[in-house]
C-alpha cells in the first residue's frame, strides 16, 4: 500500500494514500487523496497528476544508474498510460535525523557546498568570457577548494558526469581523478557538479545539474546549503 507523493513545479504538493494508512505521508505538506478500491486508486492518480505533462521519478532508463532505479516498471507504465512522460532526475540532498547536526558534519558539508560553488562559478566565468573550459579543470577547482579546507584525503570520486537523455551522457565529465578528461565543456550540454566527502563515520555530498548555454551557464534546480532536519 505504498503512497504516491507529487511535488509540482508550481503549487502545493499532493499525495495519494490508502485508507488503511491515511497518515503515512505525515507530516509532509499538501492535500491527500484517499482510496480503497482499485478504481479509486486509478482515479486518484489521474487527479494527482492532473496538470502534469512530465514527471521526474527515481527511474533510470535501462537501469543505467542502479541506485536511482527505485520505481517499479508497473508504476512507470501506469503513469505513461495516462499520457505523462516519465524522466529521470539524479540528484542528492542531505538530511539529518536528530535535534542538532554534529559540528563535524556541518564542517564537512560546508566544505562540499563551497566546493560546488567554486565549480559553478568557474563554469559561469568561462562561459561568459567565451573561454574554452575542459572537464578536468572543473574537477581541479572543486577538489582544490576541498583541499584548502584540509579534507582532500576524503575525496573518493570525480566531481561530476555528463548528463544526456538517459542520465549519464557522452559529453565531458568533470573529472581529473578517475580519468583526465580533456574534452571541452561545450554550449547546450548539461552535467552534474556533485562533490562528496567520505569520512570514517559519515559521508556528505551535495549535487546540482548545470546547463551551459552560448555565453552563460545556470543551475537547473534548487541548491542545498544546509542539512534538512528530520
Amino acid at each position: 500500500m505504498k503512497p504516491d507523493y507529487f511535488i509540482p513545479a508550481q503549487g502545493e504538493p499532493r499525495g495519494l494514500v490508502h485508507q488503511v494508512e491515511p497518515n503515512v505521508l505525515h507530516p509532509l505538506p499538501g492535500a491527500r487523496i484517499p482510496y480503497a478500491r482499485w478504481q479509486e486508486q486509478e482515479a486518484g492518480l489521474r487527479t494527482l497528476l492532473q496538470d502534469a505533462s512530465k514527471v521526474a521519478m527515481q527511474y533510470s532508463p535501462r537501469c543505467a544508474v542502479p541506485y536511482v532505479a527505485n520505481v517499479d516498471a508497473g508504476t512507470v507504465e501506469w503513469i505513461r498510460g495516462l499520457g505523462v512522460e516519465v524522466v529521470s532526475y539524479d540528484i542528492t540532498w542531505m538530511a539529518y535525523c536528530g535535534e542538532e547536526v554534529p559540528a563535524p558534519m556541518r564542517e564537512a558539508f560546508a566544505a562540499v557546498v563551497g566546493a560546488c560553488d567554486a565549480g559553478i562559478h568557474l563554469v559561469q566565468e568561462a562561459a561568459a568570457a567565451g573561454r574554452t573550459l575542459r572537464g578536468f579543470e572543473v574537477d581541479d577547482a572543486v577538489s582544490g577548494y576541498i583541499a584548502s579546507r584540509g579534507m582532500a584525503q576524503y575525496i573518493r570520486h570525480r566531481t561530476g558526469h555528463s548528463i544526456g537523455r538517459e542520465v549519464h551522457g557522452v559529453g565531458a565529465n568533470m573529472d581529473n581523478m578517475e580519468t583526465h578528461d580533456e574534452r571541452p565543456v561545450i554550449p547546450w550540454t548539461c552535467f552534474s557538479v556533485e562533490p562528496a566527502l567520505y569520512l570514517p563515520d559519515f559521508g556528505v555530498r551535495t549535487e546540482v545539474n548545470v546547463f551551459v548555454e552560448e555565453r552563460s551557464a545556470r543551475v537547473t534546480g534548487e541548491m542545498q546549503t544546509e542539512f534538512v532536519r528530520l
